[in-house]
């Protein structure tokens, strides 16, 4: 799960906000699935990435 947020990262540095924003989506998925409680850090940082994300990246906005 730590190589998907990095992953996530990655795609956000390099303004590919659609694509970081999926791959977090599913991340806290799985995390949510098995227990972790770092899940609540992960939506946060959903929520930080579609904020920074321009109008044109076509993100939704529901989380």
């Amino acid at each position: 799960m730590l190589r998907r947020l990095a992953k996530s990262y990655r795609l956000a540095e390099r303004g590919q906000y659609a694509q970081a924003a999926q791959s977090l989506r599913e991340t806290h998925a799985a995390m949510v699935q098995v227990g972790d409680p770092r899940a609540d850090e992960v939506a946060l940082q959903l929520r930080e990435v579609k904020a920074a994300a321009p109008p044109s990246a076509h993100i939704s906005r529901r989380c």
